[in-house]
């Protein structure tokens, strides 16, 4: 709240990443009401390891639980979820409100 009401109107992304879905929801669903204008959101833990589709179905959760624009954060050294190039395609392929990925990986040769 208070670095969305400094900002003034500066665009403002909240970072509402959590283990679960439902908190990850609950999260982005505050940070909307609080006035963000996005929200960056790293892969859940939950269920740990996921399926490419497990994955999809959490960041469409965060979609239909709330209407701003989602950064995908991308960033397997603290989430130790791994998404290949494959998986980012359908989620942004899909999920309208996913604009942005931030990439974090370790390059790889494959």
């Amino acid at each position: 709240e208070t670095a969305v009401g400094a900002a003034g109107a500066m665009p403002i992304c909240v970072g509402v990443s959590h283990a679960g879905t439902r908190a990850t929801v609950d999260l982005a669903q505050m940070a909307q009401d609080l006035g963000a204008h996005s929200v960056m959101v790293t892969p859940t833990k939950e269920a740990f390891p996921q399926s490419d589709a497990q994955l999809f179905d959490y960041f469409a959760a965060v979609q239909d639980g709330c209407a701003l624009p989602i950064v995908l954060q991308d960033h397997p050294a603290s989430t130790g979820v791994f998404m290949g190039a494959e998986l980012l395609v359908q989620i942004c392929a899909h999920l309208a409100s996913v604009q942005c990925i931030k990439l974090e990986a370790v390059p790889t040769s494959a």
